[in-house]
């Protein structure tokens, strides 16, 4: 059997390729989100759905897999769905401006004014950009 100074360094190596190749739940959890956006913009919402709950439970922080997950059930008109989506989007991470103007949205549809005022104007103060043209009718 050959043997040279390299052979330990060959071995480590080995493991090391082996080890970068093991994917993380995040990684797995943001291709899953990419995924579900794909089926987004081909009208497959439930598909959509499916893969951003998969990405949730891989991650149960993801605050964006919520809120895209919210904007597919919001296509479906299942609004109070999409409503628990935003808000613990919101819950996770509260400078994320996209489900404050999305839920504003849902509050608009169920004539909650004053709440989808509120909303906007917390997107708006977050710097979500176009949020003037909703909130310029606020109290």
């Amino acid at each position: 059997m050959y043997y040279s100074r390299f052979t330990p360094f060959l071995g480590i190596l080995a493991i090391l390729l082996l080890l970068s190749s093991c994917t993380p739940k995040e990684e797995r959890a943001d291709e899953l989100l990419n995924r579900g956006v794909e089926k987004t913009a081909q009208g497959k919402y439930e598909e959509a759905i499916k893969l951003y709950t998969s990405a949730i439970k891989l991650k149960p922080d993801f605050a964006k897999a919520y809120t895209f997950r919210g904007s597919a059930k919001f296509d479906l008109k299942d609004y109070d769905g999409a409503m628990q989506d935003y808000t613990t989007s919101v819950e996770i991470n509260p400078y994320y401006a996209d489900p404050y103007d999305y839920r504003g949205r849902i509050k608009m549809i169920y004539l909650d004014v004053e709440g989808a005022c509120e909303d906007f104007k917390k997107a708006e103060a977050l710097g979500k950009k176009g949020m003037f043209e909703k909130t310029k009718f606020c109290p």
